[in-house]
């Protein structure tokens, strides 16, 4: 599972550049996968908050454009997220995924960002709840939120970067995910209470 990393600039809420931060380099538009019509998942940051989490099937930068340039027509304001000057985002995309499959695991992500840090995305507008890939959904999301942990651990870090967790936290996270992946267990059973043990309401560590 691929993750792909970039610092976007805005303007008067537009987006003016985009780095890739694998390669450091300004890129003129996005790549394949991320311009096909595959399910994604996309993460918005911005210092250290997580901002936004968001299924598209559309180019990514088709969806960026809709969310950015929203006006409030026909109700839709689009993202809450677009005033700011600086964001990073994180895609994952997903061959295999239906639209059920992707949406529960952005529910998932979202309860994940609450429990770790005590806050929901903050410019989330909705999310979608379903139970339908379940506890697959679950995993994902875990896997998701590691790379994300781990990207962030660059400087001017978004949230709480994987290189500051400590060894026992990493290294449960990575057997929980290896057991999980083989059925061997819920991941409720033993991820959620080793990090909520770790970290304050604030999402720190103790």
């Amino acid at each position: 599972m691929t993750a792909n990393f970039f610092e976007l600039s805005l303007v008067e809420c537009k987006l003016k550049t985009i780095i890739d931060l694998d390669t450091n380099q300004k890129i003129k538009s996005f790549f394949y996968p991320l311009t096909g019509s595959k399910y994604k998942i996309y993460i918005v940051t911005s210092k250290d908050k997580v901002l936004y989490i968001g299924t598209t099937k559309d180019s990514v930068k088709s969806r960026l454009r809709s969310g950015l340039n929203a006006s409030g027509q026909n109700g839709y304001h689009g993202y809450k997220w677009k005033k700011y000057k600086k964001v990073r985002l994180a895609v994952w995309c997903f061959e295999d995924l239906n639209q059920d499959q992707v949406e529960n695991v952005e529910a998932e992500l979202a309860f994940l960002v609450r429990s770790q840090t005590g806050l929901w995305p903050d410019c989330q507008n909705e999310i979608h709840f379903n139970n339908l890939f379940c506890p697959k959904g679950e995993i994902l999301a875990i896997k998701i939120y590691k790379q994300l942990l781990q990207m962030n651990s660059k400087p001017e870090s978004t949230v709480e970067s994987w290189k500051n967790l400590d060894s026992s936290l990493k290294a449960s996270i990575n057997r929980g995910i290896k057991q999980a992946d083989k059925g061997l267990f819920t991941p409720n059973e033993e991820i959620w209470p080793v990090l909520k043990m770790k970290y304050s309401e604030k999402g720190k560590l103790l």
